[in-house]
């Protein structure tokens, strides 16, 4: 029997919280590192190639998704979500070597992801039982809520059975969720939305406004990620309580944000819901330029976690709202291309001038920097995407 209208709306939006969950494990990877070093008695350079390469086959994933979609229903592509997903993760827990390592967990599960995610993102927004933007602000919240859940889970696995097992346990919960989403997503009759006539899809985006939310996305993430990668480390090391202090606030910070991101790009236009938490982030850096430690570091670091988790919502909520539905899976994987850079940029710059100066003051300016441009930018997104007033 054929569910109705609302039962299938339900299970969109179900199912797209499902895949965010288990596929959030892949920001998880602290916990994988220094236990498959050891097993692979590799260097922690090595092993730390696979969570590049993760991001790297995330964003090709988001890049690529609108292609995929208008071949596959939504049920069938998770399906493949999961089974792609566990097959990488049971090829990295095997123990293989290295590549076989980085080939499993950074290339196909990190591809598996992109995916994923991507569709992930769009089910909650075509779901109508939320507006779209606090949709799907709620689906990179649990996102998010995934990497803190699985970085518990996998700790616990890993003391019991070792690396390999708690990767095979991922692996199991990685294909159960995409079998899960199948199933409630099986009422889904097509991947991409068909218009009847040309009439009525809306003007493109004009390639200029994408342009400029790209490096709106680039530069807010870079300037974000250069501070809350090192959370840990610009608090100062105080101990261990310390020193997981810093990636719990962004965590916690992060996921809130991603809850109002959503909500703010549902109901703002984007150079308030991109702007507000630019400034927010900006002026909270202020509080790690001094050489010693201040007492509102820690809040410092929260606001920065909310402000980084506000952006990662609101830029596909504003491409959601701006171009509609029918150009979104598009335009978000050519936007998405920024934050897979700024992944791989913000954290090395950190490092890098870390290394030459012995401290991250260069690098906090460099950040703000980074934020005030951004904001610049975004003062010149309108709601009509670049496109000519009639």
């Amino acid at each position: 029997m054929k569910a109705g209208p609302a039962a299938s709306a339900r299970g969109a939006l179900a199912a797209a919280l499902l895949l965010c969950f288990a596929f959030g494990a892949i920001h998880a990877f602290s916990v994988v590192l220094e236990p498959m070093q050891d097993l692979l008695g590799a260097s922690r350079s090595a092993v730390s190639l696979g969570y590049a390469l993760a991001i790297a086959s995330l964003t090709c994933g988001v890049f690529v998704s609108a292609g995929v979609r208008r071949w596959l229903t939504p049920a069938r592509l998770a399906i493949l979500c999961g089974v792609v997903g566990a097959g990488g993760l049971l090829l990295a827990a095997a123990g293989w070597g290295v590549l076989p390592f980085v080939m499993g967990f950074g290339v196909v599960f990190g591809l598996a992801n992109g995916l994923a995610y991507s569709l992930s993102l769009a089910m909650a927004a075509d779901a109508a039982v939320l507006a779209a933007g606090p949709a799907m602000g709620l689906a990179t919240a649990v996102y998010g809520l995934g990497a803190v859940a699985f970085a518990a889970i996998l700790a616990r696995l890993e003391a019991a059975w070792g690396i390999g097992g708690a990767l095979c346990g991922l692996a199991f919960a990685v294909i159960a969720a995409g079998l899960g989403a199948g199933l409630l997503l099986r009422h889904q009759t097509s991947g991409m939305p068909v218009a009847a006539s040309p009439a009525h899809l809306p003007p493109p985006v004009s390639p200029a406004w994408t342009a400029r939310l790209w490096l709106v996305y680039f530069f807010g993430a870079s300037g974000g990620l250069m501070v809350i990668a090192h959370a840990a480390q610009i608090l100062g090391p105080s101990g261990a309580g310390r020193l997981a202090l810093g990636p719990m606030l962004v965590n916690a910070g992060s996921i809130a944000g991603g809850v109002l991101g959503g909500l703010a790009a549902g109901r703002l236009a984007p150079r308030f819901s991109l702007g507000v938490p630019l400034v927010l982030a900006g002026l909270a850096m202020s509080a790690f330029l001094p050489a010693e430690p201040a007492a509102l570091q820690p809040a410092a670091l929260l606001i920065c976690g909310l402000s980084y988790g506000m952006i990662i919502a609101a830029v596909p909520a504003v491409i959601r709202d701006v171009g509609g539905r029918e150009v979104f899976a598009a335009v978000f994987g050519v936007v998405f291309t920024a934050w897979g850079l700024a992944g791989l940029l913000g954290p090395l710059g950190a490092g890098v001038i870390y290394d030459h100066q012995g401290h991250y003051r260069i690098a906090i300016v460099l950040a703000q920097a980074m934020m005030g441009t951004a904001l610049v930018l975004s003062l010149t997104l309108g709601r009509n995407g670049g496109r000519a007033r009639a």
